[in-house]
C-alpha cells in the first residue's frame, strides 16, 4: 500500500516578450532580437517569448530559460529558419532548455533546418513538465546536396558521411508532443 500523491501542475508566467525582428524576414537576421526577447524572459524567470507573424533567421540554437515558452502566431503565420551548419558546427539541438531548465515549452510556429543536425527539438534528461505543441518541422539535412562522393548538385555536397539527428529528441518525464507535423531526414522523434 502506498500513498498517491495528486498535484496541480506548476503555473506558466503569461508575461509576454515580444521578438521585435524587421520583416519582411527573407534575408534578415533575426538572431539578435530572438536573443533579446530570451534574455528578458530568463531575466523574468520565464514566460513567453513572442514570434509574430513572419520569418525569423537565426544563427544558432534557441536555449529556452526555465519556464519559458517559444510560441508563434501560429505555424502557417511563423517561420523559423536555422543559419546552415555542418557536423563540427552544429549545436546539440535548435530549440532546447538552457542547463538546469526542467520547464519548457514550444507552440504555433514552424522551424526549417536544411543541413546537418545533431537533433531540432531536445528535451534533456531532467525535463519534467515540457511541451512541442501545434508546430511543424521541416529537417531536411540534404536540401539541395549531393553524398559527398557523387557530383556536385548546384555546387554544393554533404559535408558529413554519418547519419543524420533526430527532429525531436525526448528525455525527461512529462514531455508533451502533440498535434505536430514533423518530416525528418533523420529519426522523426526517438
Amino acid at each position: 500500500v502506498g500513498t498517491l500523491t495528486i498535484a496541480a501542475p506548476d503555473a506558466w508566467d503569461a508575461t509576454v516578450f515580444t521578438v521585435n525582428a524587421t520583416q519582411p524576414g527573407f534575408g534578415r537576421d533575426a538572431t539578435e532580437a530572438v536573443a533579446e526577447a530570451i534574455a528578458a524572459a530568463a531575466a523574468h524567470g520565464g514566460g513567453v517569448v513572442y514570434f509574430p507573424r513572419g520569418q525569423y533567421f537565426v544563427r544558432g540554437a534557441l536555449v529556452l530559460p526555465e519556464g519559458a515558452v517559444a510560441r508563434g502566431a501560429g505555424a502557417d503565420l511563423v517561420s523559423l529558419y536555422f543559419a546552415e551548419n555542418n557536423a563540427t558546427t552544429a549545436p546539440d539541438a535548435y530549440v532546447t532548455g538552457a542547463p538546469g531548465a526542467r520547464r519548457f515549452g514550444v507552440e504555433d510556429m514552424t522551424l526549417y533546418v536544411t543541413s546537418y543536425a545533431n537533433n531540432v527539438v531536445r528535451f534533456a534528461p531532467g525535463t519534467d513538465g515540457s511541451f512541442l505543441r501545434r508546430s511543424r518541422i521541416r529537417y531536411n539535412s540534404y536540401f539541395c546536396l549531393e553524398p559527398s562522393e557523387g557530383q556536385g548538385s548546384r555546387g554544393r555536397t554533404t559535408a558529413w558521411p554519418q547519419d543524420q539527428g533526430t527532429a525531436v529528441l525526448i528525455a525527461g518525464a512529462n514531455v508533451v508532443v502533440e498535434d505536430n507535423d514533423i518530416y525528418s531526414s533523420g529519426d522523426v522523434v526517438s
